[in-house]
């Protein structure tokens, strides 16, 4: 028996179809991931928090073309989920409107501390955020004030 994940997506056509990820015990970042080999401390942000924390350049196997990418590990499935950066957006984070030099931090891939965030229930809080490929959006490492 193998556990795994089913996910509904929207194919070119428009029309749903289903997509099965197994799950493993562990990704496995021994071997060349789309062109990347992984360092240590890849291999340590990515089983840690689930983010590798830098953009890299992967390879398109059929044109050879580099494109930049971020790389997050489902925390289900270990499957590696790379983005390419044409796709990252960064938004206005919970009332906070950040500066270049804060969107610059996140588009490469690395973790920034925000304060003073407002919550969808009106209290104010401070988090360190990480874009996360797998979500296709920020993730917040929770810290009250």
């Amino acid at each position: 028996m193998v556990d795994v994940r089913l996910q509904l997506k929207s194919d070119d056509r428009g029309e749903v179809a289903v997509r099965i990820h197994r799950v493993r015990e562990k990704p496995d970042l021994r071997e060349k991931f789309i062109g990347h080999e992984f360092t240590e401390e890849d291999e340590l942000n990515l089983l840690k928090s689930g983010n590798m924390g830098r953009v890299v350049g992967l390879v398109d196997p059929w044109t050879d073309e580099v494109f930049p990418s971020l790389i997050s590990r489902d925390r289900l499935t270990n499957e590696l989920i790379p983005l390419r950066m044409d796709f990252v957006r960064i938004p206005v984070i919970c009332g906070v409107t950040l500066n270049l030099e804060q969107v610059k931090i996140l588009c490469e891939g690395k973790p920034l501390f925000i304060e003073n965030m407002l919550s969808k229930k009106g209290c104010l809080f401070s988090a360190t955020v990480q874009f996360n490929t797998d979500k296709q959006w920020i993730e917040f490492y929770l810290r009250r004030i």
